[in-house]
């Protein structure tokens, strides 16, 4: 996908969301849903593959966080059709959903 695309898409989304969409600096953007759920989109570097992801929660220290990604990887392992993959950030102690798309021409 071009960046021209992502743009096209973007502004797709604009208007079913009713709200400016645009990349930012980094060749993101964030769609903020009901003032809680945050959704990041982003295109891969060689731009084939469109990135939406989303911080789930903060997960804190100890057997919760423990049981917490135990779960996560067990989900990750399931057959497919996935619903995403969840992944540990531990920059900021959060589980992450995310999800790549293949993007054709």
């Amino acid at each position: 996908m071009s960046e021209a695309k992502f743009d096209l898409l973007l502004e797709e989304l604009s208007e079913l969301f009713q709200t400016p969409l645009e990349r930012d600096v980094k060749n993101a953007c964030r769609i903020v849903v009901d003032e809680k759920l945050v959704i990041q989109m982003e295109l891969d570097e060689p731009k084939e593959h469109l990135m939406l992801g989303s911080v789930i929660c903060t997960i804190p220290a100890g057997k919760f966080r423990e049981n917490v990604l135990k779960e996560a990887l067990k989900e990750n392992n399931q057959s497919p059709p996935l619903h995403g993959v969840l992944s540990y950030v531990e920059k900021n102690n959060t589980l992450v959903l995310y999800e790549y798309h293949l993007i054709s021409e």
